[in-house]
């Protein structure tokens, strides 16, 4: 987070003082915080996940200790003795403390469903599901019924009963071992990252046209046009395309999974896979037209995401950067921002 302050402090001096380096010194902040909270967000899963593994552990204990109760009340002498007197005390201090363990998990649950609604929505609804399976069970009034059925001379309803506790309990902890595997990354910040990954695709498919274009012209080797858009001049090699395809096949896959439409996604396909498929074996530059298209289904999966995402602020767009592009390259990009302008 400090490098990322220097940083903007730097662009914003160099801007100031009329320097070329404030784009770049920006877009390193931007990725320097967006780094920072990356790990931020790493340290808060796993917090999470330890605390939900705490909870687990205890109600591991918690159904250890009621299998050991229950093998108590099977043991219990048939007829009233002092034996059988001291026995029931016994399994009433035993009780005691399940019944204290049992409010000590609740008590936690409790909390982790209450910190983490908002970022863990799956895992936060299986600690409900866990509470709820306590209280449908009536564990805590279970657990107090026993010795007044042994005294009633109703030893097998109460080892029933014994065996409801065990039960709820094993449901509870089962609920708990849901949570802990439905513990991830938020799924807010997934869309954000969906979207650094969207606008990285972008970005060199923007520079891929600018070099289409400047090859057509005849300018693709000059030193100065190869500095303003950051691209090395030259004719596009058909392994670039098919990264930039495999890559976008799996962010399609990933938004699938996070509920984006595939009516969002399969345009971007197509227009990446015609634009592969535009360039041969030569490694002939693909026509702009198929680039332009291409960025423009890019565009609109990204204005899909803001409108998934509900943060038209989101700090860096997909096209942020000032470069020399035509007429009808221009008036695409200004429908992009008029749309976003509209949220």
């Amino acid at each position: 987070m400090r490098n990322a302050a220097q940083a903007m402090r730097g662009a914003a001096a160099n801007a100031t003082a009329g320097g070329t380096g404030g784009i770049d010194q920006a877009r390193q902040a931007a990725q320097d915080l967006s780094e920072a909270r990356r790990l931020l967000d790493q340290g808060r899963v796993r917090q999470f996940s330890e605390r939900i593994q705490r909870s687990l552990r205890r109600a591991e204990l918690a159904e250890k200790k009621q299998a050991a109760i229950k093998q108590e009340v099977s043991s219990l002498d048939e007829k009233w003795s002092a034996k059988l007197e001291a026995q029931l005390e016994q399994l009433e201090h035993n009780k005691q403390a399940l019944s204290e363990e049992l409010t000590k998990l609740e008590n936690e649950l409790s909390k982790l469903t209450t910190t983490a609604r908002e970022e863990q929505p799956q895992a936060t609804q299986s600690l409900k599901q866990a509470i709820r399976a306590s209280r449908e069970h009536r564990l805590h009034d279970r657990i107090g019924r026993t010795r007044q059925m042994v005294l009633l001379d109703e030893k097998g309803h109460a080892l029933d009963n014994e065996t409801e506790i065990q039960k709820g309990i094993g449901q509870v902890r089962g609920h708990i071992e849901t949570a802990l595997e439905n513990v991830g990354e938020p799924g807010a910040r997934k869309l954000e990252r969906s979207l650094e990954q969207l606008r990285d695709l972008a970005r060199e498919l923007r520079q891929m046209r600018q070099r289409t274009a400047e090859t057509a012209n005849g300018t693709g080797t000059d030193t100065d046009a190869t500095d303003r858009f950051d691209f090395e001049g030259g004719p596009i090699g058909p392994g670039e395309l098919e990264s930039i395809a495999e890559r976008t096949r799996e962010l399609g896959e990933g938004l699938l999974k996070q509920g984006v439409a595939a009516g969002d996604i399969d345009p971007v396909l197509a227009k990446i896979q015609d634009l592969t498929r535009a360039q041969n074996s030569e490694e002939i530059p693909a026509s702009t037209l198929q680039h332009d298209l291409a960025l423009r289904a890019l565009m609109e999966l990204e204005y899909r995401l803001r409108e998934k995402l509900d943060k038209p602020e989101y700090p860096e767009l997909l096209i942020s950067e000032p470069t020399e592009l035509p007429d009808d390259y221009q008036e695409m990009v200004a429908d992009y921002f008029r749309k976003l302008s509209q949220q």
